[in-house]
């Protein structure tokens, strides 16, 4: 079988990326590791390391691009910070009162009593005018009725995310 669809790549591949470069399969010699399974002696050794060295040079190649893509996400977060007020001119419900509305509505705090008079239990609460205040409440508790849906839907939907990104990652390194 050629290497590029083979079982041996896919199992290198998914080794290599699934474990920290402390795995022998990073540290060991590509000789030693031909040497150390049936999957690769199929293989000339020759043809055998050199795919292996290639493998693991693309492999950290991608790992430091996800560095660098974090480390300037990281960076462009600390230079950008989101704005306290909103593109009308609101103060986002963000920070200490969205935790404390998302417990208030757990506990049913929200339910025995209107928006208005919720808004007048916690200073947290109070910057917010009456109807912005009115729609975070009211989303607050959809949000949460909804929730038991929403997860078994996007465990689904995330599901076959996984497995069409990983048949893209599959097939971008020839297997």
């Amino acid at each position: 079988m050629k290497w590029a669809k083979s079982d041996a790549k896919k199992y290198l591949l998914e080794t290599l990326t699934l474990n920290t470069q402390d795995h022998s399969f990073w540290k060991d010699k590509p000789a030693e590791i031909w040497a150390s399974d049936n999957r690769f002696k199929q293989y000339d050794k020759k043809n055998f390391c050199n795919n292996l060295k290639r493998l693991r040079e693309t492999i950290q190649g991608n790992i430091e691009r996800i560095a660098f893509d974090d480390a300037a996400v990281t960076e462009h977060m600390i230079n950008f910070p989101r704005s306290n007020i909103n593109n009308r001119g609101n103060p986002r419900l963000q920070g200490r009162a969205r935790e404390l509305l998302e417990l208030d509505v757990a506990a049913g705090v929200a339910d025995s009593m209107p928006p208005a008079q919720l808004q007048q239990t916690r200073p947290e609460y109070k910057p917010f005018d009456k109807r912005q205040w009115t729609k975070a409440v009211n989303k607050e508790k959809s949000k949460q009725r909804e929730e038991a849906f929403w997860v078994d839907k996007r465990d689904n939907e995330g599901a076959r995310r996984r497995i069409k990104r990983r048949d893209q990652q599959l097939k971008q390194y020839g297997i």
